[in-house]
């Protein structure tokens, strides 16, 4: 009989122990197009508070009820030794007003690439048109420069389309929750 409460008492610690050790997550979601974006413990992370003028980046150490944790490790190099030094920001969540972007997928990657090229481009296309009307003393071909401008124009167009941040209000919120552990079916 005593084995019996001893077994009991065991199981429960079995089934509750992960449960008292788990790390919460911070969770951006919109819940009216039910997204959500999970941002984990040993996640990088970055965003900004209050008016704009305080930016936080870093990877997430913890998340608590009302507070993250960011840390950042900053290498210092002085007559060839190296330190690092740790740093660690408490940020209260309900303080957090914008979250950017931090995904590095294919998109992103050529949003970056195709608009910078096309800034560049354009800009060198336009730079190369005026200097050659003005060595042979004519004025600049109007086509080339609406051209020009045109390709410049859709660098800077790709730039600032897709989103960038995550404004923190009416549509997006930012909550601390407990991991869901999605259990499988037993296939694979």
């Amino acid at each position: 009989m005593p084995y019996r409460s001893g077994l009991l008492f065991l199981l429960a610690v079995f089934f509750l122990l992960p449960h008292t050790f788990s790390q919460k997550i911070l969770a951006l979601e919109n819940p009216k197009k039910f997204k959500r974006i999970a941002y984990q413990p040993g996640d990088w992370i970055r965003f900004g508070t209050g008016d704009g003028n305080a930016k936080y980046s870093g990877m997430i150490e913890a998340v608590d009820d009302s507070v993250i944790v960011i840390v950042k490790t900053v290498k210092i190099e002085n007559e060839g030794d190296a330190t690092n030094n740790v740093f660690r920001d408490y940020v209260p969540i309900q303080e957090i007003t914008t979250v950017y972007n931090t995904d590095r997928n294919w998109l992103y990657f050529f949003r970056n690439a195709y608009s910078g090229g096309a800034i560049v481009g354009g800009g060198a296309l336009l730079t190369i048109g005026i200097v050659n009307a003005v060595i042979n003393n004519q004025s600049p071909e109007p086509s080339s420069v609406i051209i020009a401008s045109a390709i410049s124009a859709s660098g800077l167009l790709v730039r600032y389309l897709g989103r960038n941040k995550y404004k923190i209000g009416k549509t997006w919120k930012l909550r601390p929750m407990e991991p869901m552990v999605m259990e499988s079916d037993g296939e694979k």
